[in-house]
């Protein structure tokens, strides 16, 4: 599965003569889980449910952008996902956000 967000590129200088220098920033790999979520243009609960059972403990934990699984998965829209990972956990306790 792939990503449909293109690498960030940052201008690092600018030659004399206008010509800009950049470097391709390679964005760290997303988790398993979050890839099985936003790498896909369908929704795919059962893709999802495979990458949690490889991967226990992911409901739970924060991707770079602050985001978990369940959010990514409300993010893109992707409904049948949502309600496969409520319907799995009865309980998410977040009290890193402090709601």
């Amino acid at each position: 599965m792939s990503s449909d967000m293109p690498a960030a590129v940052e201008v690092l200088d600018r030659e004399e003569d206008g010509e800009e220098n950049k470097v391709e920033k390679k964005k760290p790999p997303l988790h398993p889980v979050v890839e099985a979520i936003t790498g896909l243009p369908e929704d795919d609960p059962e893709a999802v449910r495979a990458a949690l059972a490889e991967n226990p403990g992911s409901l739970e934990r924060l991707d770079e952008s602050g985001m978990t699984p369940l959010m990514h998965a409300c993010w893109k829209g992707k409904k049948s996902t949502v309600k496969m990972i409520l319907d799995m956990v009865r309980n998410i306790s977040l009290p890193h956000l402090h709601l």
